[in-house]
């Protein structure tokens, strides 16, 4: 990211719908999957949410929120992503399965604005 100065910067956390301890581990199909530390169980990084991470870079909006988190789409548009839909202007996201396409749409479509 170096080439891009102070206009990019790095986080080692991974996306998800509130501020938690998070484990990756390899899912039953071969691929990953996210989910939240149990007790006691150490984590993998930790979770940060979408507000967490507007007021971490001290930003209002969103002009474009890249989503590519595997299956995790479930958790971070689940209800409470209501609170911070109308802060990201659009989104970009790669769905990989019914479910998630069912989530995302199911959260997102209330706030759709037609374009005029």
């Amino acid at each position: 990211l170096e080439p891009y100065g102070r206009r990019a910067r790095a986080f080692c956390e991974a996306l998800w719908s509130r501020p938690a301890p998070l484990v990756v581990a390899p899912s039953a199909d071969g691929d990953r999957s996210v989910r939240e530390a149990r007790g006691g169980e150490e984590p993998t990084t930790g979770g940060i949410d979408v507000p967490g991470l507007l007021d971490r870079l001290g930003w209002d909006r969103i002009d474009l929120l890249k989503v590519d988190i595997g299956r995790a789409e479930r958790s971070v548009f689940q209800p409470s992503c209501e609170a911070w839909l109308d802060r990201v202007r659009h989104i970009a996201i790669i769905l990989r399965d019914d479910e998630g396409r069912r989530v995302f749409f199911g959260s997102v479509e209330p706030h759709w604005r037609e374009i005029t």
